[in-house]
């Protein structure tokens, strides 16, 4: 199928409207995820035999989160409060713990849920000393014990009862983002720091080195199958067997972005869920050696990117240039008498500062910018455009899947 001299040309569609909540969060329950700019930790759902994760628990600063594939976070009700730390039982994860604070700004203590977010109920009210709760900012859980559960607070938090009592154990390296207990025993944790991946033996009572950098780590996550995970800045996401620590660099492609939260599927470790410092979800089916974009993954299987690669050729590669280069590669303002020409798709211009909502309205809508860019509502079905645009973003690299939308603008120059 082809339609000569038709072009897509994405609009400006994103304004104050793409800001998650406006000024009173509490009108507003479900919003655009690209407005979050700060996910504190992340947990996830898989079907059996599910390519991707069907939705994500987001801890945010507006609260607990489930976010979708089409773009959307709808915010759990009922639980009106900061949330800074989430953990799901490995291999259970409708089984989950979270800490944070409530709308008066006192700390919440832990929660727990037993049916994948949807309800929540106090568990832990005691700190160390009992003189108030807990409010943790990070939270992890072990896979050997499910009863041995890690946190952050002014320091090292355990707890050797499920999260219901905690007790301040040795002491955490300075400036740690997040930890991770051992896949073999409940004495070892590892720490993601501004000096490196750390590692103690002994409850955090001494520190050694993990891997042979003092780089910022940024995370570190365990895996149920004894696998490491770290994202080390400056050299990328890396990789080893907790057994031997003999580490690999997975992906180095990152540019200037980096993951603050790694969850893994309790069936399939290949299949990973991350966030990356704009805010972004990203997403990996083969054990984190490349990644795509969470928004829109559920139209990126093999047979809709082959859809999507097939009507891109037929009807937009005319205008757009093989592999999205443009109609005027390197004069983004070149115009001819019916307006703009047709933009590259790739990462060279803007198409990218839009959210897949936004390029989806103005493929089936047309485009005020140049009369060659028709509607095609009544040509292609909204699968067909979903296919199309998932191709599209083949295209681009982990750096503009990661700054896509709303998110653009913070990514500018960096």
């Amino acid at each position: 199928m082809r339609m000569k001299n038709t072009c897509f040309i994405p609009t400006i569609l994103l304004g104050l409207s793409t800001l998650f909540l406006a000024a009173n969060p509490a009108l507003s329950q479900s919003a655009p995820t690209e407005g979050i700019s700060k996910i504190h930790e992340i947990t996830s759902t898989w079907d059996d035999g599910a390519a991707i994760a069907p939705s994500a628990l987001l801890a945010t600063n507006f609260g607990l989160l489930r976010a979708l594939p089409s773009g959307v976070s709808t915010r759990i009700s009922g639980l009106e409060a900061v949330v800074t730390a989430l953990a799901s039982l490995p291999g259970e994860p409708q089984k989950l713990l979270l800490s944070g604070y409530s709308k008066d700004k006192t700390a919440l203590g832990v929660m727990k849920s037993e049916d994948g977010g949807k309800t929540w109920q106090d568990f832990s009210l005691q700190t160390t000393n009992g003189a108030e709760p807990v409010a943790l900012r990070s939270l992890a859980i072990s896979s050997v014990d499910p009863n041995f559960v890690v946190g952050i607070m002014d320091g090292l938090e355990l707890s050797r009862d499920g999260g219901k009592t905690w007790q301040a154990s040795g002491k955490l390296p300075e400036k740690t983002f997040k930890i991770a207990p051992s896949s073999l025993d409940t004495n070892t944790i590892f720490a993601a720091t501004m000096t490196g991946l750390k590692k103690t033996t002994d409850l955090g009572a001494t520190w050694s080195d993990a891997y042979p950098s003092t780089e910022p780590t940024t995370v570190v996550s365990v895996l149920g199958n004894g696998r490491v995970l770290a994202f080390v800045f400056g050299t990328g996401l890396v990789a080893a067997n907790e057994s031997d620590l003999k580490w690999q660099t997975l992906s180095a492609n990152f540019e200037s972005r980096y993951l603050l939260n790694i969850d893994a599927n309790p069936n399939d470790a290949n299949q990973l869920i991350a966030t990356a410092d704009t805010g972004a979800i990203l997403i990996s089916s083969d054990g984190g050696d490349s990644w795509t974009s969470f928004e829109g993954s559920d139209n990126a299987s093999l047979a809709s990117l082959a859809r999507g690669k097939q009507i891109f050729e037929g009807t937009c590669q005319a205008c757009h240039g093989t592999n999205g280069i443009g109609e005027d590669p390197g004069n983004p303002s070149a115009r001819d008498e019916f307006g703009f020409k047709a933009p590259a798709l790739n990462n060279d211009t803007h198409a990218w500062h839009h959210s897949d909502a936004a390029i989806k309205m103005t493929v089936q809508n047309g485009s005020s910018r140049n009369s060659r860019m028709v509607a095609f509502k009544d040509t292609f079905s909204d699968q067909d455009i979903n296919s199309v645009i998932a191709y599209i973003k083949t295209f681009w690299t982990l750096n503009s899947l990661a700054c896509q939308g709303g998110r653009h603008g913070g990514c500018l120059g960096k």
